[in-house]
């Protein structure tokens, strides 16, 4: 006889449905004959073959419980086998034929969810190679906060470069969760929280303790604090509501920010990324011009019909002089520098003289270059980390309604690409660190 675990169900050979409730197919056996009790545990790898690479395994349970699925059985144990098909999706446990006619007829069932979640098992290194999947208690919601069941989380750069950048080293490694933002559905509301119900939308606000506490939310399930989560309008798909923070809220500060006058021009780098391309709508909203740079002529066309007022390729052309030629030698109000490196050095010359850069990522790498001539000329250059407005919330709702309605007037218009499952989160990443591969990717969760 074989039981079949396939994600909200068990089964055996005859047909014969055995609930296992909303478990996910990671579960423990255990067997209670008579007096005795023994207990099977599912330990899983999964070796992944990506772009060619065989990558070091992915997904791996180690020996806490997942869930349990307990069998009265007769006075004699019964040896269980176990064989992994589909990881998450299907578990076999072969059991003697002798027993099918008892567990068609008496069974008991305990089973207790837990959380899974995405951790380093280093702070310096490849992500891709040093991420991997693990089971966590869920959390119980203490007094003024609320678990929060994630289900959509997108890719974010972010996500990467805590570890390429070394934000995390010396950080207690069992403490860390991976993911700087997402959305999901309240699950456990915590004494007082009456602004909330279970069910409902949310986004949690996680970023101001994501660099200096790694508490990210490539995870099933978190506690927040009731007072750091933003309820979705009905009428925002969760798609928009999973991407935001790290992009729509983000540019919306850097362009307040950067405080450029109407019929003035904003250049920027990256600018065919999914935020890049909101700078340019929003912008457009707001009358403040743009000069874009990318790499692909392919792109050129693209981001003139969402409008973008020049695009230029900087692979062909010399871009501070084509802004002198644009501004009649007025040059660039401020500038947004998601690259670094040579991209700092070309919107350091493309600036007026007093002028802002504020760089917000660091797809190029960790170095910067800069022209010596430009700091003579004031050009100033700031590193901008997005700011949830903790300390101030009724900026915060205010900030909310602002973006959920630019949203809804498709100013901001997020843009989305590939869902992969949780447990999928390398071949996510690697998705997402493909160039020119549009939309958001996102990492999805089932409730289980």
């Amino acid at each position: 006889m074989t039981l079949s675990g396939r994600r909200k169900e068990l089964y055996h050979a005859s047909g014969h449905q055995m609930a296992l409730r909303e478990g996910n197919g990671l579960c423990t056996i255990s067997l209670a004959p008579d007096s005795n009790m023994f207990t099977w545990q599912l330990k899983a790898k999964h070796v992944h073959t990506i772009d060619g690479k065989r990558r070091v395994p992915s997904h791996e349970v180690p020996t806490n419980v997942q869930g349990r699925f307990q069998l009265c059985l007769p006075s004699r144990a019964w040896e269980i086998t176990s064989l992994s098909e589909s990881y998450l999706d299907c578990i076999h446990i072969a059991i003697p034929d002798q027993v099918c006619g008892y567990l068609a007829s008496s069974q008991t069932l305990n089973y207790e969810k837990m959380s899974r979640a995405v951790v380093p098992t280093a702070t310096i290194g490849d992500p891709v190679e040093l991420y991997k999947l693990v089971t966590k208690d869920i959390p119980k919601a203490s007094s003024g906060n609320v678990v929060v069941r994630l289900t959509l989380r997108p890719v974010n750069p972010t996500d990467s470069l805590v570890i390429q950048w070394g934000v995390w080293a010396g950080h207690d490694l069992d403490k860390l969760v991976v993911g700087s933002e997402g959305t999901g559905v309240v699950y456990e509301l915590g004494e007082g929280v009456t602004n909330f119900k279970k069910g409902q939308r949310v986004i949690p606000l996680i970023f101001g303790r994501y660099y200096p506490e790694g508490y990210g939310l490539w995870r099933d399930y978190v506690e927040i604090p009731a007072k750091d989560c933003v309820a979705v309008p009905d009428d925002i798909p969760d798609e928009f509501a999973a991407q935001f923070f790290i992009n729509p809220w983000a540019l919306y500060q850097m362009l307040k920010l950067l405080n450029i006058p109407k019929g003035e021009y904003l250049i920027q780098g990256a600018a065919a990324s999914v935020l890049g391309r909101q700078v340019i709508t929003l912008a457009k909203h707001w009358g403040i011009k743009t000069i874009n740079i990318v790499r692909r002529d392919s792109h050129i066309q693209e981001l003139k019909d969402i409008g973008a007022d020049y695009v230029l390729n900087s692979e062909t052309e010399d871009i501070p002089a084509k802004v002198d030629e644009i501004t009649g030698g007025k040059k660039a109000y401020g500038a947004l520098d998601p690259v670094l490196g040579d991209m700092t050095k070309i919107l350091f010359a493309s600036v007026r003289n007093g002028g802002q850069v504020l760089a917000y990522g660091a797809l190029s790498g960790n170095d910067v270059k800069l022209d010596v001539k430009d700091l003579m000329r004031g050009v100033d250059l700031k590193f901008f980390l997005v700011n949830d407005l903790g300390h101030d919330l009724a900026k915060r709702e205010e900030t909310s309604k602002e973006i959920f309605e630019l949203m809804r007037q498709k100013v901001l218009e997020p843009l989305s690409g590939k869902k992969f499952p949780l447990e999928e989160f390398q071949e996510a990443m690697i998705e997402g660190n493909k160039p020119g591969r549009g939309g958001k990717v996102f990492l999805e969760s089932y409730d289980h």
